[in-house]
């Protein structure tokens, strides 16, 4: 008796395994989307870094005719807050776009950076191949941007 009780309790206890291992479809959560709370957010920040995007040309413009002072002013004035309004979209994205906006922005600003090293060497050559780059990646940034 005390023999059948325990191969009972044995086959009761890899049923109730079973059962619990091979349960029913698992609920699926929804993807993560922008809520229009997430949107309004991101859109309050977006204006400022669309006009430095928009000033760009100006930059390649004076790098190609290698304005140093010019390309000084505009990399220290309109271009000043650019990394603030990156930083704030790219906390406000979605978790699994933050990485890769995060990234986009250090290069930006990896950049921009030696576009001013460029300057103070008057290097035009790297000054251009960073410009380059700088498009690039702004954009790519851009493109995460819900609208």
């Amino acid at each position: 008796m005390k023999k059948s009780r325990s191969i009972l309790a044995l086959l009761l206890a890899w049923v109730a395994t079973c059962l619990v291992a091979c349960g029913g479809p698992s609920a699926t959560l929804p993807p993560p989307t922008y809520t229009p709370d997430m949107i309004a957010q991101i859109q309050r920040f977006t204006p400022g870094v669309q006009q430095v995007r928009d000033r760009l040309p100006e930059l390649g413009s004076a790098i190609a005719t290698q304005n140093w002072s010019n390309i000084k002013s505009l990399l220290r004035g309109p271009f000043g807050d650019l990394r603030r309004g990156m930083t704030l979209i790219s906390r406000s994205l979605l978790p699994a776009d933050q990485p890769k906006a995060d990234e986009l922005a250090q290069e930006v600003f990896r950049h921009l950076i030696q576009i001013d090293k460029a300057v103070d060497e008057r290097n035009l050559a790297q000054a251009q191949r960073n410009y380059q780059e700088v498009l690039q990646d702004f954009d790519a940034f851009l493109q995460l941007i819900p609208s």
